[in-house]
């Protein structure tokens, strides 16, 4: 059984849950559990996301993933010393680590702010609002908006 790992932080955005439900249906259709999926925080316990209520969770630091993904907020704030060492030993082979939106930028933070380095950054899309006049388009973790770009 593979195991993925979402990992949240205080005002996440929901929507980023809704990830999960891809490893629900796949179980599902092959009539068997073939991905066990968890919930984490850097403390474990409840935490808010951007609607307010909270999501229980169990601490990141009990064990590595198959797949981590961390969820993206509403607004980019900077990754605590904690997550970042570790999202830099999630990532070692065969572990994939992916982000979600900004969970991307939580990856990043440069090597000056020990962010992972970049085998281990994947390129995140960053959609624009319609009307910009600006299309999808592909970005490495850490670049654009992570870094305050409109």
């Amino acid at each position: 059984m593979l195991t993925i790992g979402f990992l949240v932080f205080d005002d996440f955005q929901v929507m980023g849950l809704a990830a999960l439900s891809a490893f629900e249906m796949a179980n599902f259709v092959l009539g068997r559990p073939a991905y066990q999926v968890h919930v984490l925080s850097e403390q474990g316990g409840p935490v808010r996301n951007s609607l307010g209520f909270a999501v229980e969770t169990r601490p990141f630091g009990n064990g590595f993933f198959d797949t981590t993904v961390t969820i993206g907020s509403l607004r980019v704030k900077p990754s605590t010393p904690g997550l970042l060492a570790y999202l830099r030993e999630a990532a070692g082979e065969p572990r994939r680590v992916a982000g979600i939106c900004t969970g991307a930028c939580r990856q990043g933070g440069g090597a000056q702010a020990g962010g992972l380095s970049a085998p281990a950054r994947r390129t995140v899309a960053i959609l624009r609002p319609a009307g910009s006049g600006a299309a999808v388009r592909p970005r490495a973790a850490g670049a654009g908006p992570c870094q305050g770009e409109p």
